[in-house]
């Protein structure tokens, strides 16, 4: 069937290398945010949008997991599914996933060219599409030439005027929590990112909220889902008991199923809570999963640098916090696993609230060593974070190659020490083959 699909494709770069450089070369925001040129590129490319199915994961922190979960349990029920994530952590191509396996990459060159001759249409109208635009159109285009029964589409930025908002109603929306990010392009209070970020709730379907979701921000999802005529569930932990989090994993009881999570940490209960609760609300929308495929998916869920362990002695963890509900939820985590003695590599973006991210988690750090990603323009200088991390870290170091600072971190550690890379995706990126050639001579088996 993929042989198949993939001889319809036509046109494009000569490689799948040459498509990415473009796709990065694109302009990242619009001056002002609209769905206009997404609308235009959608018509122009036959609107690939109106071909398939879709549930919506929106949200501040917890989206990529609550994918995770979502499109395992969904492929376990025996359902065709694309997963739409970004960013994606060592190959582009991550961000656009059918059944598990990434877009060929062929057929992403492929693709790429034909978005990027509408692309160039639109532009004689309007503005060039923007980078995340291209991508999703990319993703849209593919998955509505390889028939999938749905696709798990994650949210980019904000919601209302996302680029994947351009789709029809969806099947359902998840929002599993939010919080103050990217205040620069939301707005400055949770009410505002919760209007912007809610404007992915239409058509009357299904919208499901993580616990713990702050008040003011389940105040605005609330009107929105009375205006839209859409029914609100609410994952709660009335419904949650026989918690445990530790090296092994994460377990729990939650309406009545036993669940062993594939995704460490504790808060990932709480993305497994939203995930589950979107589950068990699809069978109404003519796509039912059993409790069966429910417990597979959860157990099965994989997403790199997501509290990933990378080593056992001394303790090797990979995570992808970068703002203060994710670095608190990280750092709840490593007590509950026993995390002892840590030293963090940390490296962030210079457009996060590095401050408050920090102070969840310096004063509990034996040690620090503050660097970069390599190559990003968005990333903090290594000696402006030091300055921000120095009043919670005594024992502070400044390395700005960020795989010289990972083998400092390792060279510090004892067997029974922790040590921990977080503060952005892209050093998670950055340093993840690393740590893979460390831990299993280079090979990636999903885990």
């Amino acid at each position: 069937m993929m042989g198949q699909a993939e001889n319809r494709f036509s046109g494009g770069f000569d490689s799948c290398q040459e498509a990415v450089e473009y796709i990065h070369s694109l302009h990242r925001f619009s001056r002002k945010p609209e769905l206009t040129r997404m609308a235009m590129l959608m018509d122009k490319l036959g609107h690939p949008e109106r071909k398939c199915r879709f549930i919506h994961v929106a949200g501040t922190n917890g989206k990529g997991s609550v994918s995770a979960f979502l499109a395992a349990m969904l492929r376990q029920a025996g359902y065709r599914v694309g997963l739409y994530t970004s960013p994606f952590i060592v190959d582009f191509r991550e961000r656009i996933q059918l059944d598990g396996r990434m877009i060929p990459p062929e057929v992403l060159a492929q693709l790429a060219g034909e978005v990027r001759m509408a692309g160039d249409q639109v532009a004689e109208e309007l503005e060039s599409p923007r980078e995340f635009e291209f991508i999703t159109a990319v993703a849209l285009l593919y998955y509505s030439r390889t028939p999938c029964d749905v696709v798990v589409l994650e949210v980019g930025l904000g919601g209302r005027f996302d680029a994947t908002n351009i789709i029809p109603a969806p099947l359902a929306v998840v929002i599993p929590s939010i919080g103050l990010d990217h205040t620069q392009l939301l707005g400055d209070t949770i009410q505002e990112i919760a209007f912007e970020k809610s404007g992915v709730i239409k058509g009357g379907h299904p919208v499901v909220v993580g616990p713990g979701m702050d008040p003011q921000a389940l105040k605005v999802i609330r009107r929105r889902c009375r205006e839209t005529g859409s029914p609100l569930v609410e994952s709660t932990c009335a419904h949650l008991c026989r918690v445990v989090c530790d090296r092994e994993g994460s377990r729990m009881r939650y309406r009545g199923m036993d669940l062993t999570l594939g995704l460490r940490g504790s808060y990932q209960t709480g993305n497994c809570m939203a995930a589950v609760d979107t589950a068990l609300c699809l069978e109404k929308q003519g796509l039912p999963v059993s409790v069966e495929a429910i417990k597979a998916g959860a157990k099965t869920a994989f997403l790199p640098a997501r509290l990933e362990q990378m080593g056992c002695a001394p303790l090797v963890l990979l995570d992808g916090a970068h703002n203060p509900p994710g670095v608190a939820a990280l750092r709840d985590s490593l007590m509950e696993m026993g995390a002892r003695n840590i030293i963090a590599v940390v490296g962030m973006m210079a457009d996060k609230n590095c401050q408050q991210a920090l102070d969840q988690l310096t004063p509990f750090l034996k040690g620090c060593i503050v660097t970069a990603p390599p190559d990003n323009p968005r990333a903090l200088e290594p000696q402006q974070l030091a300055v921000l991390a120095e009043r919670c870290c005594s024992r502070l170091e400044v390395e700005p190659d960020c795989r010289r600072a990972l083998d400092r971190a390792l060279s510090l550690a004892g067997p029974e020490d922790t040590v921990l890379v977080f503060g952005s995706l892209y050093l998670a990126s950055a340093l993840r083959p690393a740590l893979l050639e460390l831990r299993d001579g280079g090979k990636d088996d999903g885990r």
